[in-house]
């Protein structure tokens, strides 16, 4: 082997620093330079880069880092880039040699996220042969942690996303406009997030519809927007109204060639969803994204949860103008107050009950209502600093009378000298919202349980074996000098160690990427297996 002499000990053990260093980059460090950066430092690397397919379909590649500057289009040649796809479809590494003019060994290693190729990893040496075996095990595991990495930082980055995503529709939600809820969501999916345009098109109570907001289209949605009011539906709004879950177009612009929009669509992707919260449909989102996007499970995932979040919005405005309906109602019963089905109580300004009804009597016994006798004082607490106040004056509260609830709209007329009070039974939605926050705390206990244990899996199954090996490498050149016999032998430990820890670090790598297991052949797994385990525990 020409050029470059490489000691596997001392790389494995260089290894375990870039392993520690890239696993510590904080989310302000640009993890593919750093990764970059300290291979070509700590591992004596020749060449290191990164390379994707971009969004028109063709090999893109950034992150360059060289021991000694090579010009970038000496490395990309037609074999370079064909090695590229070739590792980008297949999930498998490759190797190819190249000339400028010194001979380099370059190897094409995959970077996973969630389970996918997603990138690679471009190593290069200057020596004629190939790369050993044992070396590209080592950057294998590099590649490992980078995806690993990449992949918890994204799913962080989304869960920000998602919470800032939260934030401003629950603000706009508190202003009770439905029509300016609608077009924050479609503004927040084009402007803070990766697409193209969005719109949303909104139905009635009969199921015509409304209403449409759009982002990113301008006058080009004005066709569909008339489409719409006509009752002509696109393909994807007619699939996603007639079922949940989200519509994906990969190819738009060919599959929905009659749609208005098709020409917005060249070489992009689409999702469709529709918006729906306890069975009702509100209508439904459709979001313009890059192919690449569209494969991707976290812009999925993000995208659900977006509709979801926004659903969950909209149901909000329904039962609030629902609660406003029921105010109205109540207050139209008033005027027949002995023939309401709900409770309603007058109390003077004295604290005495005046008037209740027979509901009020039937459903608040407990209470004990008399007429001339002294308010509950769960009631006097809620009428007592009414009486100050000298305007028509209204306000609604929640009251628990034993393991019932109520919702009581308390009214004062300028003018009167008592206080009406309508109340309604609002158990059944209480228990509903309490147990929707309870789904809620367990969604959020099951992620951080999920991310957790990888913390734990990552941190247990290589720190005792590379701290063994890292104590014993620090006393060998001590013990050389004293012994030289026993610092053989603990060097060959030392060789053993990192044998186990590659061979779990191999093990960790193939349990991260489950679709390795669907690709692989049987009887080639199970070898694998087998020599892993082997090498782990030490036996022949």
């Amino acid at each position: 082997m020409e050029g470059k002499t490489i000691d596997l000990k001392k790389q494995f053990n260089l290894f375990v620093r870039v392993v520690q260093y890239i696993s510590s980059l904080t989310g302000s460090q640009d993890i593919w330079k750093e990764a970059g950066n300290i291979t070509v430092k700590r591992l004596r690397a020749d060449i290191v880069g990164f390379a994707w397919t971009g969004s028109n379909r063709r090999i893109t590649t950034d992150y360059w880092t060289f021991s000694n500057k090579i010009p970038i289009e000496k490395i990309l040649t037609a074999a370079v880039k064909k090695k590229i796809k070739e590792v980008l479809e297949s999930g498998f590494f490759t190797t190819q040699g190249i000339s400028i003019p010194e001979k380099y060994s370059l190897a094409f290693l995959p970077v996973k996220k969630e389970n996918q190729t997603a990138s690679v990893m471009i190593i290069g040496y200057r020596m004629a042969g190939e790369m050993p075996l044992e070396l590209l095990d080592i950057y294998l595991g590099v590649a490992g942690i980078i995806g690993t990495m990449n992949t918890r930082r994204q799913a962080e980055k989304r869960q920000e996303n998602l919470s800032a995503l939260q934030h401003i529709l629950r603000d706009v939600l508190k202003k009770n406009n439905k029509g300016q809820l609608l077009q924050t969501a479609c503004d927040i999916f084009v402007k803070n997030h990766s697409f193209y345009n969005a719109w949303i098109a909104l139905t009635d109570i009969s199921g015509k519809f409304e209403k449409t907001y759009e982002c990113g289209l301008g006058k080009d949605f004005i066709p569909m927007a008339k489409d719409l009011n006509q009752g002509k539906l696109p393909d994807c709004g007619a699939r996603a109204l007639s079922r949940s879950g989200i519509v994906a177009v990969k190819d738009t612009y060919n599959t929905c060639s009659e749609c208005s929009l098709s020409d917005k669509y060249f070489d992009r992707s689409s999702m469709t969803a529709r918006l729906e919260y306890t069975g009702k449909v509100y209508g439904f989102l459709v979001a313009s994204v890059s192919r690449s996007s569209l494969s991707s499970k976290e812009e999925r995932s993000l995208f659900k949860e977006i509709i979801e979040e926004l659903s969950f919005a909209l149901y909000n405005l329904d039962i609030g103008e629902k609660h406003k309906q029921s105010e109205k109602k109540l207050l139209n019963l008033s005027k027949f107050p002995s023939e309401n089905p709900n409770p309603v109580i007058r109390i003077d300004n004295k604290g005495k009950v005046i008037f209740f009804n027979e509901a009020g009597k039937e459903k608040l016994k407990k209470l004990k209502l008399k007429i001339g006798k002294k308010a509950p004082k769960i009631f006097y607490d809620i009428i007592a600093s009414l009486f100050k106040k000298k305007s028509t004056y209204s306000k609604t509260v929640n009251v628990r009378i034993e393991n019932r609830f109520y919702e009581f709209i308390v009214s004062m007329i300028a003018g009167t000298d008592y206080v009406n009070l309508y109340g309604r039974d609002i158990t059944d939605r209480k228990e509903a919202e309490e147990a929707l926050k309870k789904v809620q705390q367990e969604r959020k206990e099951i992620v951080t349980a999920e991310r957790n244990r990888l913390e734990r899996n990552l941190h247990d199954t290589l720190s005792q074996t590379l701290f063994s090996s890292s104590l014993i490498a620090d006393v060998l050149p001590e013990l050389w000098e004293k012994n030289k016999k026993e610092a053989l032998k603990q060097t060959k430990e030392v060789g053993l160690l990192s044998k186990r820890a590659l061979a779990e670090m191999r093990i960790l790598v193939l349990d991260l990427s489950s679709a390795y297991f669907v690709q692989e052949d049987l009887a080639r797994l199970i070898k694998q297996l087998v020599r892993s385990i082997k090498t782990s525990t030490g036996k022949r």
